[in-house]
């Protein structure tokens, strides 16, 4: 099961990469944006992180009910998606984007911060 951790581990990190480089292409409002691999590639990562993280959370019996940090990232994931919808939306405003670009990178430290410590304060631990 030691694979299924590293792809989904590299996963996560590739999802915070190209949400920075996407995002800085957003703002920028950059025609890289729209060329057809940062179009699809970002749905297989986004693809891949869900299904090997839910490999894991069955085969390691880990439940959201249960284990309060696996709740605590589903919900910030949530919240990264409406903060991806704010950055990548064309006809949203220079403020949203950047709102949902700070927004969604702090969303992405946070969900990475809990996957390490299996704590959903850990943001509060690294910046308190």
């Amino acid at each position: 099961m030691d694979w299924v951790k590293i792809i989904h581990v590299l996963c996560a990190y590739l999802v915070g990469i190209l949400f920075l480089s996407r995002g800085v292409l957003s703002l920028r409002k950059s025609e890289l944006l729209h060329a057809r691999i940062l179009k699809i590639t970002p749905h297989i990562i986004d693809s891949s992180l869900l299904i090997f993280g839910l490999i894991l959370m069955f085969s390691w019996k880990l439940w959201p009910t249960i284990h309060l940090w696996l709740l605590a990232k589903i919900i910030a994931l949530f919240i990264y998606i409406g903060f991806g919808v704010l950055v990548m939306r064309r006809d949203n405003s220079l403020s949203k984007k950047l709102i949902g670009f700070v927004g969604g990178l702090i969303t992405h430290i946070y969900i990475v911060g809990v996957a390490h410590s299996k704590s959903a304060l850990s943001f509060f631990y690294v910046f308190g």
